[in-house]
């Protein structure tokens, strides 16, 4: 009983949570990803079912150029198993690929192109990045083939 009451003061109103989304969003679109951080942070501690603050949780991590904690971040909203969770194949994608980790960005960018439901300008971008690690690819064949 003291559990469920402790957790029920925790707890943030709507309005509340808008609030605080609002401002971090605002922090983050004026490139203020440190100050939005732990905003995200604390409303996905608050409600870690709602896939648009995990998502920008996420962006705000690939913002920061911290690739691991958005890569990890944006699978957990693949959970959510929505036409809106297959664009965060994309992002997947870009962070393996600034990991240099080529097959596993090549992997989510397909993911992508295969689930995607004509998002166009995200489906251009994803076949340049996958044209580009085919050019690496075939690149390092032919510097094998030289050694």
């Amino acid at each position: 009983m003291n559990n469920e009451k402790i957790n029920s003061e925790k707890r943030l109103t709507e309005e509340e949570q808008k609030f605080l989304y609002n401002l971090a969003v605002k922090n983050f679109k004026t490139g203020s990803y440190r100050r939005a951080l732990p905003v995200f942070q604390f409303l996905v501690m608050e409600d870690n079912r709602n896939f648009i603050y995990l998502k920008s949780l996420a962006a705000c991590y690939h913002a920061l150029n911290d690739y691991w904690l958005a890569l990890i971040t944006y699978e957990q909203c693949l959970d959510f198993n929505s036409v809106d969770s297959l664009e965060c194949n994309y992002y997947i994608g870009m962070c393996y690929f600034e990991l240099a980790s080529y097959a596993s960005a090549k992997t989510a960018f397909q993911s992508f192109l295969d689930g995607s439901p004509n998002n166009d300008a995200f489906e251009k971008k994803a076949k340049l990045f996958l044209d580009a690690i085919e050019q690496m690819d075939a690149h390092e064949a032919e510097v094998e083939e030289v050694l």
